[in-house]
């Protein structure tokens, strides 16, 4: 269970946050309704918001509704902001490697 919270937190902070996908979506819907802007609300919108509330969805399907679980996702959610500057950084450490090797080898 501790995994698959996990990975739920750091899909949703992918697809949120480091993607791009919702600055997209709000481009397309606008172009398509035509209109100026677009901004889609919280919380489909905030990596915190959705761990929240899908790690409590979660955790109503996997009949483990306890308080102690949902200290965790709320542990997951408030943590959130720092995982995506992680992944970053993760992202920016293996490029900086990749161009160092591409200079020596290419």
């Amino acid at each position: 269970m501790v995994v698959n919270l996990i990975l739920i937190n750091l899909i949703l902070i992918y697809c949120l946050d480091i993607s791009g996908f919702i600055q997209e979506l709000e481009i397309g819907l606008a172009k398509w309704l035509k209109v100026k802007e677009i901004t889609i609300p919280k919380p489909f919108s905030c990596s915190t918001c959705m761990t929240f509330w899908c790690g409590l969805l979660y955790l109503l399907i996997a009949n483990s509704f306890t308080l102690p679980w949902i200290g965790f996702v709320c542990l997951l959610s408030f943590m959130s902001r720092t995982v995506s500057q992680i992944l970053i950084t993760i992202r920016d450490v293996v490029d900086e490697y990749i161009s160092y090797f591409q200079r020596w080898f290419f």
